[in-house]
């Protein structure tokens, strides 16, 4: 496709747009100068996506594990574990209601109550 360019009507000069080879990939992002991620590409988690991945399976495997587990964490991640703390207490609680039960059905009735 051409085009007249010009700063001032006299002196127009054609400009051919070529388009652009289509193996250049993405562009970059708006602002960032980085690429844009490809969707066939599987999204690598971050780091709070694994702290909380982590802590919910401390969470389902009981109270005394998921104390454990925030014990070993810096003021910073336990910070971080906020938002979801109402979810892992009560994953926790589950965990430790599932045991309970499981471990009162061993028992002989007559030490069950």
């Amino acid at each position: 496709m051409s085009a007249p360019v010009s700063i001032t009507r006299a002196s127009r000069k054609p400009f051919t747009v070529k388009p652009l080879p289509a193996d250049r990939g993405p562009a970059p992002e708006k602002g960032t100068g980085a690429p844009a991620q490809q969707s066939d590409q599987p999204r690598q988690p971050s780091g709070r996506d694994r702290l909380y991945a982590a802590a919910r399976t401390a969470a389902a495997q009981g109270g005394t594990a998921l104390s454990r587990f925030r014990e070993g964490l810096t003021d910073q991640q336990d910070g971080a574990l906020t938002p979801i703390l109402p979810e892992l207490d009560a994953a926790a609680a589950d965990a430790d209601a599932r045991d309970e039960d499981t471990f009162a059905g061993d028992l002989p009735d007559s030490e069950a109550a």
